[in-house]
């Protein structure tokens, strides 16, 4: 029973200190506001966490797990490197747009870095670009796009199409001049996606 206890007061102090975060940024955010906001004291979040940075650490990873998650989900479609390539960036901008699966604190951190973030972490957000990285290279290897002119290159067009991503979800309540027509951002992501890979497909893709 105090496992799970502990497990539930874990799970609640990460969400209210996840929304206190998002909504104030770190600094003017304290333990005790946290507590309060969970029904416990300050002393009992020190005790779960250590400090406030290893909870908004906690918070990050938290976050940055969900992306873990949505790896192995693409993995799990079987579907061909190039969509799962289309279909990675669609559920990454879902769950972005998603208040209860946001990743807020995770762009914030990448558009403005805080310092307070360990190794680690950097790492798990290079992680990302790295992934769809092998599955630019894997549609490569399976005929879907032709062979990049070099490393570069094929850098290059990841970059863009998460920039793409980011972008959509920085700017998801304007409307868009790109899209006149109100669309869905998933859609409009998709057709994105698919402009820039369309100057890289075989001619097998592109029939």
């Amino acid at each position: 029973m105090q496992q799970r206890d502990a497990a539930l007061t874990t799970k609640k102090l990460l969400s209210v200190a996840e929304s206190l975060f998002n909504e104030k940024g770190y600094y003017p955010v304290t333990l005790k506001e946290i507590g309060k906001k969970t029904g416990c004291s300050s002393a009992l979040v020190a005790y779960y966490f250590g400090s406030k940075q290893a909870l908004y650490q906690a918070v990050i990873n938290q976050q940055l797990s969900r992306i873990h998650f949505l790896e192995n989900e693409t993995a799990a479609t079987g579907l061909s490197p190039l969509k799962q390539f289309a279909f990675f960036l669609k559920r990454l901008l879902k769950i972005q747009i998603d208040p209860s699966g946001h990743l807020n604190l995770v762009y914030k951190e990448l558009l403005t870095p805080s310092g307070l973030l360990d190794d680690s972490a950097w790492e798990q957000l290079l992680d990302m670009s790295h992934y769809l990285t092998e599955l630019l290279e894997r549609a490569v290897k399976e005929g879907e796009l032709r062979p990049f002119q070099d490393e570069k290159e094929r850098s290059y067009v990841s970059y863009i199409l998460i920039s793409i991503t980011e972008t959509l979800f920085l700017v998801k309540d304007q409307k868009l001049p790109l899209n006149p027509n109100n669309l869905p951002l998933e859609e409009v992501l998709d057709n994105l996606v698919q402009f820039v890979l369309s100057h890289f497909l075989t001619r097998e893709e592109e029939a």
